[in-house]
């Protein structure tokens, strides 16, 4: 299930399933156990190319949008900005990616090598232009009946999109950044009770923007590590239905610190403990709800330490064989990635529902509520920063698949931003729909 962490790793974008997906449908073959869109690209999914123990299955994407607040600008017209964050502007976005992904296909145990890329081209504004790539793999080892171990890593490069909190606003185009993203996990069952190790590492690193008017704006401050620990204990409390509790510790640390006469440092050690139920009945439910509290450790004298009752839940709800419901809600502190923040407390929660039409046509729709919270962090020795940003998304998408593993998908999101408090954010509305096209192999 999703891991609970404080800071944001750099994004994923491996091919293909998981050794977890596979370990999983082991447990409960069954194909209704399974989401809609799950079991509509499975039966269409070719079986790749074999080559000895393993089995090659290559990928190609191409798409076309249109997005009518490209940089994601305040309404309204503000002569004080550079001519492109003027007004909104409207843009074309073509893409272009593909992978590829060597997996093995053994009785026991398991590896798997996946690579990556994607061309974003948008002529009007060349600057937004991007290539963004990962590279990784992960291995399983079974160490019989009672006993796995998993590795996994990845390294990618992306660029950071105009709509996320803290994204340079007036930079003429977006911000880089790339980082290792590595975790190791053990679990060990005896009988009813399931014990739960692991440890992981992620870091970022981002490039200086460029403001328009030609102005380098460092972003080394944003430059973070991070180590997480965590271990859980559950027991099965009825068939399918198993009761946990998890600890996880949190350490995240900057590579450049603040003027301590200005602003703050934003290291910190996070813990935190939640306890919950996690389910896999087949034909009905799959995931897992938790409760907990955090606390957030500021290295920083100064700064206040923040405790706050967190939340994680991922459920898929197999309503039937057509339809399923999927609620996806998260609360945890993360750093600001602003200079002088300590900190927000971030808060997530998405109901989608996806819906099988025909036998190769599937609808999905989807709102989403997204919180910026910095209330409370300290932003300078002698006062709190006073902001709450805040969005609402609303998206729908039809997936139709034209042959054996080769489907189109024609997208719509909605974003609406709003910001409150004394120190403002961004505020904006952005509008895209898209057509993309995909090739498995």
């Amino acid at each position: 299930m999703r891991a609970s962490l404080f800071c944001v790793s750099v994004t994923a974008l491996s091919v293909g399933a998981s050794f977890d997906d596979a370990a999983a449908q082991r447990r409960a073959p069954s194909d209704l156990r399974d989401s809609v869109l799950d079991k509509l690209r499975r039966d269409y999914q070719p079986d790749g190319a074999r080559a000895g123990a393993f089995v090659v299955s290559p990928v190609a994407r191409a798409s076309i949008a249109y997005k009518d607040n490209l940089f994601a600008v305040p309404p309204g017209f503000d002569a004080n900005q550079p001519e492109e964050l003027t007004e909104p502007k409207d843009a074309m976005v073509y893409t272009i990616g593909g992978g590829l992904q060597l997996q093995s296909d053994w009785p026991i145990h398991g590896v798997r090598a996946f690579a990556d890329v994607t061309t974003e081209r948008i002529p009007e504004f060349d600057t937004e232009s991007a290539t963004s790539y990962v590279v990784g793999g992960e291995g399983l080892l079974e160490l019989g009946q009672s006993t796995d171990f998993r590795v996994r890593g990845q390294y990618s490069s992306d660029f950071e999109d105009r709509t996320t909190f803290f994204a340079p606003f007036t930079a003429s185009s977006r911000t880089q950044f790339s980082g290792p993203d590595v975790d190791a996990r053990l679990v060990r069952r005896a009988g009813s009770v399931e014990f739960i190790g692991g440890v992981a590492y992620t870091a970022s690193d981002y490039d200086d923007s460029v403001d328009f008017d030609g102005t380098v704006v460092g972003q080394d401050f944003r430059d973070y590590d991070q180590l997480t620990f965590t271990t859980e204990i559950g027991a099965n409390i009825s068939n399918g239905a198993k009761f946990f509790v998890r600890g996880d510790y949190a350490q995240a640390r900057f590579d450049v610190q603040p003027d301590p006469a200005v602003a703050i440092s934003p290291d910190a050690d996070q813990y935190s403990v939640l306890g919950g139920v996690s389910l896999d009945i087949t034909n009905l439910i799959y995931g897992e709800a938790a409760i907990g509290f955090q606390v957030r450790d500021f290295v920083d004298p100064n700064t206040d330490n923040a405790d706050f009752f967190s939340v994680d839940v991922d459920l898929e709800w197999y309503v039937q064989p057509q339809t399923t419901v999927f609620l996806d809600i998260l609360r945890t502190a993360r750093e600001a990635q602003a200079i002088g923040l300590a900190g927000a407390v971030a808060t997530r929660a998405e109901l989608g529902v996806q819906r099988k039409l025909r036998y190769n046509l599937a609808a999905v729709g989807r709102v989403a509520y997204r919180d910026a919270n910095f209330d409370g962090f300290v932003i300078t020795e002698n006062r709190d920063i006073d902001r709450d940003d805040t969005d609402f998304v609303a998206g729908a998408d039809l997936v139709y698949y034209l042959r054996n593993g080769v489907r189109a998908t024609l997208s719509y999101e909605h974003i609406d931003r709003d910001s409150e408090g004394l120190d403002l954010g961004r505020a904006f509305v952005l509008n895209r729909v898209g057509l993309e096209l995909q090739a498995n192999f």
